[in-house]
């Protein structure tokens, strides 16, 4: 009976591989993103103080680890993207790291690429590929998608958390925020991270700028709910 029951899930490991287009992984090994394609990630100039901004994609290996530093390969989907060669970098080679099962990989994007006043929001689209090395994960992670854009819009970290230490989003507090810290992406910070800097931001303004004003005409030190010293 138990025999039985190891020939099922093997034969249902085996169905499984098929159905996503993998193969069994024997000595092959597969990377893919650890985000569906779906998961569009949107990228904003108006977020950053720096005119180059490196973008962590992350990536992980189904199959066993790597003895040394392998090359990985990328390729913009040119059919798909819609963004000036001039708004990023695509290094044609990266690498995955001996001995991990994630890693990162950085595209970079610049300013210069968009014109100053286009309201325009380009796509890029980045494939994971084959190469002698490493072979393509599941098709749904095997690609990512970004949105870029100089667009003013509220960043996605500024939420119910973030709120707690800078209080409600506003365009002209995120824009001071932004000069004071110069820092515009709290993407990935932890709760204490965000409460440091948020410190930092309200002790600025009550020390050098107290009469500065929010949008509805409030002092803007005085509405930031974070606590301490």
């Amino acid at each position: 009976m138990k025999y039985f029951i190891y020939l099922v899930l093997i034969g249902f490991c085996f169905q499984s591989c098929e159905k996503q287009n993998i193969k069994p992984y024997g000595n092959d090994h597969y990377v893919q993103f650890t985000k569906l394609y779906t998961d569009t990630l949107n990228c904003s100039f108006f977020f950053y103080v720096d005119d180059q901004v490196d973008i962590p994609l992350e990536i992980k290996l189904i199959g066993d680890v790597f003895t040394e530093d392998t090359p990985l390969s990328l390729l913009v989907n040119e059919r798909e993207t819609t963004a000036p060669a001039a708004l990023f970098d695509l290094p044609e080679t990266f690498t995955f790291s001996k001995g991990q099962i994630k890693d990162t990989v950085y595209l970079r994007l610049n300013r210069a690429g968009i014109v100053e006043g286009d309201k325009t929001v380009y796509s890029l689209v980045v494939d994971i590929i084959n190469n002698d090395h490493i072979l393509v994960g599941e098709p749904n992670y095997s690609r990512r998608v970004l949105m870029v854009s100089n667009v003013v819009t509220k960043p996605d970290w500024w939420n119910a958390e973030t709120e707690k230490a800078l209080g409600k989003y506003t365009l002209k507090k995120f824009t001071k925020f932004k000069e004071v810290t110069q820092v515009g992406d709290l993407t990935g910070w932890t709760w204490n991270a965000k409460r440091i800097i948020a410190l930092e931001f309200k002790n600025y303004l009550r020390k050098y700028e107290p009469e500065y004003t929010d949008e509805d005409g409030s002092i803007m030190w005085k509405n930031l709910p974070v606590m301490g010293s």
